[in-house]
């Protein structure tokens, strides 16, 4: 009889040995094929991220990264930027050149074939050019009085240098021969404020100087004097171009480095220097005095004088 209790007693803890090994094992598999049914039915997550904030001006570049989650094995990224161009890969860039609104699409497959996708919006804004503005210290001056003036004031018949036209050529020698600032300055300076909205840099300054109407020669012959200064924000204005009576415009063009170009104009005005309509008074006073014939004489042995000295 208690050989009989030591079997049951064996068989016993037999079969709690085989029936804890058989519960371990289904927990295991119950646990396990939870796992992998949880993992096969998980969402595939996909979202975009960028360095910078999608809005700004042309060019925009961007660099886009894909956070992918719950994929199984490799994946593919394709990416659709929304103006014509695509790319591979989990870390991208682009460059958007022209202003616009875009939508840009990831789209991503692993090995399972499940697709997940994330669209951003990119909101690129037209690059405006620079502001210009112009000051100038001094709105009208002077002409200096020069040997011209007085070629100018001789009363002869079909005298050339009465005409601005040739008046200009005789500029235009000087100029050739001793400088622009054959003359000196006129004292006129220009300051240009100038603001990019941006922020680009300014790369070019143009300066030009003209006047506003044509002048004519004695011969009938029309042409714009014109001319070309150098500087940035500040230029001056020599006196050599400041001679010629009248209107004269100055224009500024600039460029940025996005390849924008902006103008601003401004004028100043040439008058007669005190001496010079001193000299005109005193001239028709003597030639009420003297007389056209009289004068003309006196002054044509001027002109003849001067002529000489300028030719020469």
């Amino acid at each position: 009889m208690g050989g009989t209790l030591k079997n049951d007693r064996k068989n016993l803890i037999v079969i709690l040995i085989v029936s804890l090994i058989l519960s371990v094992s289904i927990s295991v598999a119950i646990v396990t094929g939870y796992i992998e049914f949880r993992e096969r039915s998980a969402e595939l997550l996909v979202d975009i991220d960028t360095d910078r904030p999608p809005v700004g001006v042309e060019p925009l570049t961007l660099n886009f990264s894909a956070n992918i989650m719950n994929a199984k094995g490799d994946v593919t990224c394709l990416w659709n930027f929304g103006n014509g161009k695509n790319a591979k890969g989990k870390k991208v860039s682009v460059t958007y050149d022209e202003p616009g609104i875009y939508n840009c699409v990831l789209t991503v497959t692993d090995e399972t074939g499940r697709k997940a996708a994330d669209t951003i919006q990119v909101v690129v804004n037209k690059n405006n050019p620079p502001v210009v503005s112009l000051s100038i210290n001094i709105q009208t001056v002077d002409r200096p009085f020069k040997w011209l003036n007085l070629l100018a004031l001789i009363p002869v018949p079909f005298n050339p240098f009465g005409w601005a036209g040739n008046q200009q050529k005789i500029l235009n020698r000087i100029e050739e021969k001793e400088g622009p600032w054959a003359w000196g300055e006129s004292e006129i300076v220009i300051t240009a404020q100038v603001m990019d909205p941006e922020g680009d840099e300014i790369v070019s300054y143009e300066w030009r100087e003209q006047t506003q109407d044509k002048v004519v020669t004695i011969t009938g012959e029309t042409f714009l004097p014109a001319h070309n200064l150098t500087g940035n924000e500040t230029v001056k204005i020599p006196a050599l171009y400041a001679w010629m009576l009248g209107r004269h415009i100055v224009t500024l063009t600039v460029k940025d480095s996005a390849g924008n170009v902006a103008t601003a104009k401004i004028d100043y005005i040439v008058s007669e220097g005190p001496l010079e309509t001193r000299l005109k008074l005193l001239k028709q006073m003597m030639t009420l005095v003297l007389g056209g014939k009289a004068m003309e004489k006196i002054m044509g042995a001027i002109w003849e004088y001067l002529k000489n000295i300028v030719t020469g």
